[in-house]
C-alpha cells in the first residue's frame, strides 16, 4: 500500500492591514478565517453548560438536515451533553462553521452525526431519474420516529446508530485526523500532525506513545486513552459519513451549501492525494506539510484550503480529510487469526461484523482477550456475528474501482448481509465495481482481499492521486500492520 497522510488547517491569521480594512470583502474573508481558527481552539475551563436558548436560524435539534442544504450532514445533540463535552460558539447556526460541532475537555473538536435513515435506488426518489439504482435518499427522525416506521417507507436505519443493544441518537466523530497529545493520548485539532501507525522514526508515529508498538492496533489504544466513551471510529461510522456525502452530492445545486459541488464529473469531497499537497481532481485545494522527514507530502490535518472543499458536506462545519491524507483504520469488521501477528490471506469472502449488542467503547486492542477486537474464531464469535460471503469478491485479491455504469453499488436492504455490506462500505455485488469506476463514486479504488486479523482502512493516502477518496478501502491490512500511511480518528456515542 502506498504512502501518504492527512492535512491540517493553519490557525495563524495575519493582522488586518489598512488596505484590508478599507476593503469590505477582504475584511469579511479575514473575519470568517478568524472565526474558523477560534472554533478549533480548546475550550476554556470545564464547567456546566448553561441554557443555550432558542436554536439558531433553521436549526433543528437532533436532525440530520436536508441533503443539498446548509447544515446537512451534522446536527445539534439532543438533550444534555455526555460528560466532558461542551458546546462551541454558534453550535446551532446551520450556516455557521461550528454548526453541530463540539469540543471535548482535552480540546478535541468533534462533529455530531444525528441518527438518520437511508434508501437507495427507489423509483420514487426525486433523484431516480438521474442516478437510477444509485439514487440515495436520507431522512431523519423528524420523518420517522421508529425504525419500523422507516422500514415501511423503504428506509433502513444505518448500522452506525446501533451500539450496546441500544438504538443511538447519533455519534460524535473527530473532525480532524488524530494527532498526538504528548506521548499518552491523541486529539482532534486543526493543524495537528497526524499519527502514523508505525515504528518508522521519520514520521509522527504511534510507536512512541504509551502502550503502543507501532501497529494498527495502536489506534484503539490511543482512542480509548482520551476517555471511557471513546474508541477508534468504526467501519459503520465511516459508511454513514460516506452515504451522507454521496447523498449531498446528488441533492446539492451549487457551492453555497457544498463547496466541492460540481455539475461535471468531480462532484465529491476533495483532499490531499496527489503527492504534492494538492487534490488530483482540483488543484486549487492546497495543504500544508506536516513536516515529517519521511515525506513532505504528508499534510497537517485540517490545513487544506479552501477548507470547505475538504469536508464531507462541503461546509466549514463538516468532517475533513476523508479523501487522502492518511488512510484511517475502521474497526468493527475482522477475520480470525491463529496468533496476534497472523496475516495469512484468507482465500475466501467470509468475515465477522461486530454484534449490535456490543458497545464499541468496550473493545480493546489486544488479541484473544475477553474484549479484544481480534482473536481466533472462538473468541470472535463472542463479540461478532459470523458473516459468510460478506465480501462478494470471494478469494479475489484484485484492485477494482467503485461504480460500473448504472449498476447498483450499495444495498438498500434493511437487515441481513446486504445491510451489513452497506454498513461496512462494501458493494453489494461485484457488478457494482469495474476497472474504471464511475464519476459518482470518484473512481475510488477497493483493494479486494481478506486477511487474518483484518484491520480495514479507508479514505486513501496522500500519494494515491484519483484512486483515493471517500469510497477507497483496503482489506489487506491486519492488526499487526506497521504502515506510515495509516492513521485513525476517534469517535464516541452519546445516548
Amino acid at each position: 500500500m502506498s504512502s501518504a497522510i492527512d492535512a491540517s488547517k493553519p490557525a495563524a491569521i495575519a493582522a488586518l492591514t489598512a488596505d484590508v480594512r478599507s476593503n469590505f470583502l477582504a475584511a469579511k474573508n479575514e473575519i470568517t478565517a478568524l472565526q474558523d481558527a477560534l472554533a478549533a481552539l480548546p475550550a476554556g475551563p470545564a464547567g456546566p453548560v448553561g441554557p443555550t436558548g432558542p436554536s439558531g436560524a433553521g436549526a433543528a435539534v437532533g436532525l440530520i438536515g436536508k441533503a443539498g442544504a446548509q447544515g446537512f450532514g451534522v446536527g445539534v445533540y439532543p438533550g444534555a451533553l455526555p460528560g466532558n463535552f461542551y458546546l462551541l460558539p454558534g453550535n446551532t447556526d446551520q450556516a455557521g462553521s461550528n454548526y453541530g460541532n463540539y469540543v471535548y475537555e482535552d480540546g478535541s473538536v468533534l462533529c455530531f452525526i444525528p441518527r438518520f435513515y437511508y434508501r437507495i435506488g427507489y423509483a420514487s426518489s426525486p433523484r431516480y431519474s438521474v442516478y437510477g439504482a444509485n439514487a440515495i435518499d436520507i431522512t431523519g427522525t423528524d420523518s420517522y420516529t421508529t425504525e419500523a416506521a422507516a422500514n415501511i417507507a423503504g428506509y433502513a436505519m444505518h448500522r452506525a446508530f446501533k451500539d450496546g443493544a441500544t438504538d443511538k441518537l447519533g455519534f460524535f466523530i473527530d473532525k480532524y485526523s488524530a494527532s498526538p497529545t504528548g506521548t499518552t493520548s491523541c486529539k482532534s485539532i486543526a493543524s495537528g500532525k497526524p499519527i502514523s501507525l508505525t515504528t518508522n522514526a521519520s514520521y509522527t508515529r504511534s510507536a512512541t506513545q504509551t502502550g503502543c508498538t507501532g501497529i494498527s492496533a495502536d489506534a484503539i489504544t490511543l482512542s480509548r486513552s482520551r476517555g471511557a466513551a471513546f474508541n477508534a471510529a468504526s467501519a459503520f461510522m465511516y459508511s454513514a459519513v460516506r452515504l451522507l456525502a454521496l447523498a449531498h452530492a446528488q441533492a446539492a445545486a451549487g457551492v453555497i451549501a457544498c463547496a466541492w459541488w460540481s455539475s461535471g464529473g468531480i462532484n465529491f469531497t476533495k483532499g490531499c492525494n496527489n503527492a504534492s499537497l494538492r487534490d488530483a481532481d482540483d488543484t486549487s485545494v492546497l495543504y500544508v506539510t506536516a513536516g515529517d522527514v519521511g515525506s513532505a507530502s504528508k499534510p497537517l490535518t485540517g490545513s487544506g484550503l479552501p477548507f470547505a472543499k475538504t469536508t464531507h458536506n462541503g461546509q466549514l462545519c463538516g468532517i475533513c480529510d476523508i479523501n487522502g491524507g492518511v488512510a484511517e483504520l475502521a474497526i468493527g469488521i475482522t477475520t480470525p487469526g491463529t496468533s496476534a501477528t497472523d496475516t495469512t490471506t484468507a482465500g475466501h469472502g467470509d468475515a465477522y461484523a461486530l454484534k449490535t449488542s456490543v458497545a464499541l467503547a468496550s473493545i480493546t486492542a489486544g488479541w484473544n482477550g475477553t474484549t479484544d477486537a481480534w482473536g481466533d474464531a472462538a473468541h470472535l464469535a463472542t463479540l461478532y456475528d459470523s458473516m459468510p460471503a460478506i465480501f462478494p469478491w470471494g478469494a479475489s485479491t484484485a484492485t477494482v474501482k467503485v461504480g460500473n455504469g448504472g449498476n447498483n453499488v450499495f444495498s438498500s436492504a434493511q437487515s441481513g448481509i446486504g445491510w451489513l455490506r452497506t454498513a461496512c462500505g462494501i458493494p453489494d455485488t461485484t457488478s457494482g465495481t469495474s476497472a474504471a469506476g464511475t464519476d459518482q463514486f470518484g473512481h475510488d479504488v477497493i483493494n479486494q482481499n481478506n486477511v487474518a486479523n483484518l484491520a480495514a482502512v479507508t479514505g486513501g493516502v496522500w500519494s494515491l492521486s484519483a484512486d483515493a477518496g471517500l469510497c477507497w478501502q483496503h482489506f489487506g491490512t491486519s492488526r499487526s500492520t506497521d504502515n506510515i500511511s495509516i492513521g485513525f480518528r476517534a469517535a464516541a456515542y452519546g445516548a
